[in-house]
């Protein structure tokens, strides 16, 4: 057991003994790659990241005001990521060979159905990448140019459907009131006849009372005839009567059903104003953060290339130490 112990100390004071004598080589070759390293970064050209996020195109909300798409974000970057767009973003923007290599990186944040779309490029060629990500989003939203359309004339047959059943409404409560009217018309004629018919009524009565109350003796057929002429006249008045309330039962129910349909009137304006909202609420794809370029480089990461530098710097010094070591004892062995 103690002489593993010692053996362990030998090897860690031969490690060390080399360190020390090599320790020039190990600093000029930590000090060479750590300049190669800080030379790298300085000399890169910068690199920034140009970037926007949009949203896929909404068809409605549901009762819980979420938005429901008629595509997906995934989807949306699968086409992105295809290429199916750059064709026309080279044709619209006339690009150049070297500018015509669009890489796009596509992402979809966490918890989300927004996309965002990014092009890293060099610092000459930001602008470009500007120009690059509107036209990409031009290309998109055009794409579902035809699919909105026809969502969009969809509600507007709904609205159409709706406007025309108020429409058939509107003139079924005009038809009404003109059948109303001549229900009135009758009404007021019936109320004169029965008025008539009262009145003659009464006015026989009151003859037929005198003339039994008189001394003479009256005729047993004149008393006859003002006792028919008076139940005519009752018989009239009560068919009158009946005729009166049925039309009034006719009017009642007329103006009913007239309220009625005002009433689904207004629903149906409730309906129609519904409908207008829901089409308004079918947006294509929209922006929601205009393409931008970000502000610091995204490489060369200096900080980042600089520690791998001296980390590797190290490694190496050492490493060639204990070979240049080894190698120095190999050819005096010989």
């Amino acid at each position: 057991m103690p002489e593993n112990i010692t053996d362990k100390e030998m090897d860690l004071r031969d490690f060390i003994d080399v360190i020390i004598r090599r320790k020039k080589t190990i600093i000029a070759v930590f000090l060479a790659i750590v300049a190669l390293a800080a030379g790298i970064s300085f000399l890169m050209p910068k690199v920034y990241e140009v970037s926007m996020v949009m949203e896929p195109g909404a068809l409605k909300f549901t009762a819980q005001g979420k938005d429901v798409f008629f595509d997906s974000a995934k989807s949306i970057e699968a086409k992105i990521m295809s290429e199916v767009f750059n064709p026309g973003i080279i044709r619209a923007l006339n690009l150049m060979p070297d500018e015509a290599n669009l890489k796009f990186k596509v992402l979809q944040p966490k918890y989300s159905d927004l996309v965002k779309v990014s092009l890293v490029l060099r610092e000459d060629k930001v602008d470009v990448g500007l120009k690059i990500l509107k036209q990409l989003f031009v290309e998109v939203s055009g794409s579902y140019k035809e699919i909105l359309e026809y969502y969009q004339k969809l509600k507007e047959q709904e609205i159409a459907v709706i406007s025309n059943d108020i429409e058939g409404k509107k003139n079924l409560i005009k038809l009404n009131a003109e059948k109303n009217k001549i229900l009135e018309a009758r009404e007021n004629a019936l109320l004169a006849e029965i008025k008539e018919v009262k009145d003659n009524s009464e006015k026989m009565l009151a003859q037929r009372k005198a003339l039994l109350s008189s001394e003479s003796q009256t005729d047993n057929v004149t008393s006859l005839l003002f006792l028919n002429v008076i139940q005519q006249n009752i018989g009239d008045y009560n068919r009158l009567s009946d005729q009166l309330t049925d039309l009034k039962v006719q009017r009642e129910s007329i103006s009913i059903n007239s309220d009625n349909m005002a009433k689904d009137i207004d629903n149906l304006q409730i309906k129609i104003e519904e409908k207008k909202l829901e089409k308004a609420n079918i947006r294509n794809i929209n922006l929601t953060h205009e393409p931008e370029v970000s502000d610091k480089p995204v490489a060369p990461k200096k900080v980042q290339n600089m520690a791998i530098g001296i980390i590797l710097g190290i490694f190496t010094g050492v490493f060639i130490a204990f070979f240049q070591d080894f190698w120095e004892a190999s050819q005096k062995t010989r």
